[in-house]
């Protein structure tokens, strides 16, 4: 993998030291001990805590085994989930780029089973993995299936039916295709090429545990990660843990757990629960994970304590950079990114790793962000904070416990689809792109306090550009619309889709609009890019934005809708769309 690489100058931080022990609990049973050190910022505790020792040195090309074999012999498809393993959600090797973004067109299109899992319905929310000529999925009720790349044909399915809230989503390698079953918290490995099923592994908690997110293969080991609740049994369980498991590829045996909570956010056991992991790890070349962690439970309300009052002062990961030395088990540093806050404040996404250049040496940083509004970057090697850049409306956001007692209202929003950044953000040309949510929480005190406020009918929210060595604004697109589908680079542009059923096009270096395409919905999931060929879903209701017209005609680039609350249900269509410039991909 070769890191991209940033230039520029910063003074490093200096850190101080302290020393505590954490468990991981091994596969087999044993307990393995590791020290740990911590404390980055004696002015800023709750940044850069835990270190064993110095991050990877300068990026290599991977070699050996660690690698699955589709990730050297497909170099320019979509292999995994966030592009590659450092998750830049950049493509390479391909043609796309702002000149003939107007030459897209609709190669074909496959429906999508709407479902109720989701707050608001959707059908998908899973990036595709593309590889040769497959391109593989798993939709809202945990089915898998591969699709024909050149037609769409469905070339198998693997059918589950279990709620999943998402954002879920497969791993393909050595010819296995790897993912979760939501709410029913069962691991699958099937056949890349006709969906046989090779093992299934349960790791739920009884009742209560899911995985919603796309695993990380690496190493033969699947990486995967329970949450603390589940669709079909409530939002907010109390008791389970937020596991990230490493099963072994080839049997689907655990071969270590690691708890993503310290002792018991909140104070309790009996009414609190751990965070647990949205999206699949990134991994740097010496196999050092990297991942964010979602908001501890109970939020907002668990009955007897009202936002976290049973537990004031800093949790322990949850809503947290974390970064784990996989051969020793060990964690190497983790950010608390939102200490003691109680508002739904995940830090959900997968750090980004990009090479930059630090007082003349190439230097790995960690960049991340969730629904605080604050993107973090750190160094790689210790978590020492580089720089931290807050993005869109910000009111009265510290969002402590004590805050949550208040009565009042806040920017940015957390609960649920409310958060700033909800889905991934992608790196460049020395950019880090991140598309965000402008939407406020009311608070009311001493009842389940943090709830959303506001239309979500007429949602806003942008895509801002930051510089990746000194965390400066370098643009800030607005729209009267839900970025909700991440943010993907291709050349000189870089792409975002929203819930109107726009999915536009950016120059990089200066935001401004090339293109814009009208889909049949609302878009919420991520897209990917493998040749001349960009493979999205559109599987949400319309949020609209609120300057359009009625000249709609979906499936153009100038096609707009009128206005129309979420509420309605207009005649939409749900589907996987794949446009391509018909050069052949």
């Amino acid at each position: 993998m070769n890191v991209p690489e940033a230039s520029g100058d910063s003074e490093s931080t200096k850190s101080s030291s302290r020393i505590s022990r954490r468990k991981l609990l091994a596969g087999a049973g044993v307990s393995l001990g590791t020290a740990v050190a911590g404390g980055v910022f004696a002015a800023n505790p709750g940044l850069a805590q835990e270190q064993t020792k110095a991050g990877p040195a300068t990026s290599n090309v991977f070699s050996g085994t660690a690698v699955p074999l589709e990730i050297t012999q497909s170099a320019g498809d979509w292999l995994v989930a966030n592009g590659n393993f450092a998750a830049t959600r950049s493509a390479v090797n391909s043609p796309i780029n702002a000149s003939n973004l107007d030459r897209l067109s609709i190669a074909w299109t496959v429906p999508i089973t709407v479902s109720g899992s989701m707050c608001d319905r959707s059908g998908m929310s899973a990036n595709a993995v593309i590889i040769e000529q497959s391109i593989y999925y798993q939709d809202l009720l945990s089915n898998i299936f591969a699709l024909d790349r050149v037609t769409g044909k469905e070339l198998w399915r693997r059918n589950y039916n279990a709620s999943n809230g998402g954002p879920n989503g497969v791993a393909v390698a050595n010819g296995i295709v790897y993912a979760a079953t939501g709410d029913t918290g069962v691991v699958v490995a099937l056949d890349a090429r006709t969906g046989e099923v090779k093992w299934e592994r349960d790791v739920s908690d009884p009742g209560f545990a899911r995985i919603e997110m796309a695993p990380l293969v690496y190493a033969n080991i699947v990486y995967v990660s329970s949450r603390p609740n589940n669709v079909r049994n409530g939002m907010s369980q109390r008791g389970p843990q937020g596991i990230l498991y490493a099963l072994n590829a080839e049997t689907g045996t655990t071969l270590w757990t690691f708890d993503t909570s310290i002792d018991n956010p909140w104070g309790s056991p009996r009414i609190s629960s751990g965070p647990g992991l949205w999206y699949p790890p990134s991994v740097d070349d010496m196999g050092n994970l990297y991942f964010g962690t979602g908001n501890a439970v109970s939020f907002p309300d668990n009955g007897e304590y009202v936002n976290g009052s049973s537990g004031p002062g800093s949790n322990d990961r949850p809503a947290s950079m974390v970064s784990i030395d996989t051969a020793t088990g060990g964690v190497r540093w983790a950010v608390d990114a939102q200490p003691q806050g109680c508002c739904d404040r995940d830090v959900q996404q997968t750090p980004v790793l990009v090479t930059v250049t630090l007082n003349e040496t190439p230097t790995l940083v960690s960049v991340s962000a969730g629904k605080s509004g604050t993107v973090i970057a750190t160094l790689a090697g210790s978590g020492a904070l580089l720089w931290k850049t807050k993005v869109g409306m910000h009111e009265d956001d510290e969002c402590l416990v004590a805050h949550c007692h208040d009565t009042g209202k806040l920017y940015p929003g957390g609960k649920g689809i409310l958060g700033r950044f909800e889905s991934p953000i992608a790196f460049a040309e020395k950019l880090i792109f991140v598309p965000y949510v402008d939407f406020q929480m009311s608070l009311t005190p001493n009842t389940a306090a943090s709830t959303a406020g506001g239309d979500v009918s007429q949602p806003t929210g942008g895509l801002a550009a930051i510089d990746a060595v000194t965390g400066d604004l370098v643009w800030d697109v607005k729209l009267n619309a839900m970025p909700v589908a991440g943010a993907t680079v291709v050349n000189d542009v870089v792409l975002s889709g929203s819930r109107d059923g726009f999915l536009r096009a950016y120059e990089l270096k200066t935001g401004k609009e090339v293109w814009k395409f009208y889909t049949s919905a609302g878009l919420n999931a991520p897209l990917a890019i493998a040749g001349d060929m960009i493979v999205f879903s559109a599987g949400a209701p319309i949020a609209p934005t609120r300057d359009v017209s009625n000249e709609a005609t979906p499936g153009g680039p100038t096609g707009v809708l009128p206005v129309m609350s979420v509420s309605q249900e207009p005649n939409l269509t749900f589907q996987i769309l794949a446009l391509n410039l018909g050069l052949g991909s």
